[in-house]
């Protein structure tokens, strides 16, 4: 969740995400009135237990010496007090996204952007389910190849053909589909059926 509020208290955790590895670090007290931003990353040996003067530091050492915009790098995990929160409910208007303070808006950009003091907001990117995870990023989908020689016995003078991944492909639209386990399919689902086929 973004960071609403710059003043943050001793014992606030930020956690950042880059390239596919989890950081942390905890706003302790240093000397005077400056607090100094703790890294807490056992993973990375020559970060943990680090201290940093600002989030923009301890974002760049992660970044290795990159500059770094610490306020937008970190973020406050979901749940943690301070941290912003909406819900999504339904009203007599429509589906609204309602703030902690009691604002409703119509979207989650504009949620977000009222969050962020008006600035451009992206809510879907913005705002994240609590509990969830990140999921895994899927794997395209390969294009299958044709099982070449007979037709698998099916009727279809060749306009219905089985792929290699146990779909189904259809020469007349030119579209694989699916068909359930043990059933060779008379036709497409878009209706092409072997009377359909020149042949």
């Amino acid at each position: 969740m973004a960071i609403e509020d710059r003043n943050l208290a001793v014992g606030t955790k930020l956690v950042a995400r880059y390239r596919g590895h989890e950081y942390a670090c905890v706003v302790t007290a240093g000397e005077g009135d400056k607090v100094r931003y703790k890294m807490e990353c056992p993973d990375h040996p020559d970060l943990h237990l680090k201290e940093f003067k600002s989030p923009s530091s301890a974002g760049s050492a992660i970044m290795g010496g990159s500059a770094c915009n610490g306020w937008r790098f970190w973020s406050l995990p979901t749940g943690q007090a301070g941290v912003a929160g909406a819900e999504a409910v339904k009203t007599e208007e429509g589906l609204r996204y309602r703030l902690a303070d009691g604002r409703e808006f119509k979207s989650p950009s504009s949620a977000g952007s009222a969050i962020m003091g008006g600035s451009a907001c992206n809510g879907w990117r913005f705002w994240s389910v609590a509990g969830a995870e990140a999921k895994p990023k899927k794997e395209p989908r390969k294009a299958a190849k044709k099982v070449e020689g007979k037709k698998n016995g099916n009727p279809g003078n060749g306009l219905i053909t089985r792929l290699e991944d146990g779909r189904w492909f259809c020469n007349a639209c030119m579209e694989a589909f699916d068909a359930p386990a043990g059933v060779e399919p008379q036709g497409c689902p878009k209706g092409h059926s072997p009377e359909d086929s020149p042949d």
